[in-house]
C-alpha cells in the first residue's frame, strides 16, 4: 500500500495564488500565477501569515515559476524581505525558472541585500530539501496518526 503525500487546500483567490500545507514536511507551498500587483502581493504575504499561524509553521515554498511580472516587482520583494528579516523571521525557498528570470534576478538581488535563511532554486527537490534540513525539532508537527486527505479548511476561524 502506498501512503499518501497529501496537501491541504486553504485557500484558491482567483487565478492569482494558492496556498498548501505538507503536514509531513510542516512548510507552507505557495504557488503564485497570473499578473503581480502590489495589491495582489499585499493579499498574498497576508495570507501567508494567516496559514502560518493556523498551522505553526514558519516555512514556506514559494513558487515563482508561473508568476508574470508586466512591471517592476520590487513590492513583491519588500514584502518577502520583510518577512524574512522581521520580527517573526521565516525560512523562504523561492522556486523560479532560472536565477536569470525577472523574479530571480530581484530575488537574488534582494537575497545577497540582507536576506537570512533564504534560497533561491530552480529544483523543487533541493528547495524541499533546504526547508527540511533547517527545521528544528520544535518546528515541526507531529505526523497525523491516519491519512491526510485532501480538505477545505476555512482560513476565519
Amino acid at each position: 500500500m502506498t501512503s499518501l503525500n497529501a496537501f491541504i487546500i486553504i485557500r484558491f483567490m482567483e487565478p492569482l495564488h494558492f496556498i498548501e500545507f505538507d503536514p509531513a514536511r510542516n512548510f507552507l507551498r505557495i504557488s503564485v500565477c497570473g499578473d503581480r500587483s502590489p495589491e495582489a502581493s499585499a493579499a498574498l504575504v497576508a495570507d501567508m501569515y494567516k496559514a502560518a499561524e493556523r498551522f505553526k509553521t514558519r516555512s514556506f515554498l514559494i513558487d515563482l515559476r508561473a508568476a508574470r511580472y508586466n512591471g517592476p516587482a520590487t513590492e513583491l520583494v519588500a514584502r518577502f524581505s520583510t518577512m524574512a528579516n522581521g520580527s517573526r523571521r521565516c525560512r523562504l525557498a523561492f522556486l523560479v525558472h532560472s536565477p536569470n528570470d525577472p523574479a530571480g534576478v530581484l530575488l537574488n538581488h534582494a537575497n545577497r541585500a540582507a536576506w537570512h535563511d533564504t534560497l533561491l532554486t530552480a529544483n523543487l527537490q533541493t528547495a524541499e530539501t533546504f526547508l527540511a534540513n533547517r527545521q528544528t525539532p520544535r518546528d515541526r508537527l507531529p505526523l497525523p496518526a491516519s491519512r491526510t486527505t485532501r480538505m477545505e479548511i476555512p482560513l476565519n476561524l
